[in-house]
């Protein structure tokens, strides 16, 4: 997917992210991306935090099934990152 393909789809939906290895969650309706190499950054408004980093590689997975959950292991210690999608129109 290019850019504009991207922006297309994910602009103005909400989306929810956990990083079960550091504990950081964030949860906002996308209003700004960027491009960031191999992902996108997603921000509620351009210029304001950190936003969320979306893999280019799972954003077709993620959009056909509103969801993706990506697991992985460090010194032994397993971890799972969590990336939901819903429309802007549901709370």
């Amino acid at each position: 997917m290019n850019m504009k393909e991207i922006r297309a789809q994910l602009m103005g939906c909400k989306i929810t992210y956990n990083d079960g290895f550091s504990g950081s969650h964030d949860c906002f309706i996308i209003h700004h991306i960027v491009n960031a190499g191999n992902s996108v950054r997603c921000f509620v408004t351009k210029g304001k935090g950190w936003g969320i980093l979306i893999p280019k590689s799972i954003i077709p997975k993620l959009l056909a099934n509103k969801g993706y959950i990506e697991k992985g292991k460090i010194d032994q210690c397993s971890y799972e990152k969590r990336w939901t999608l819903a429309n802007s129109s549901i709370s």
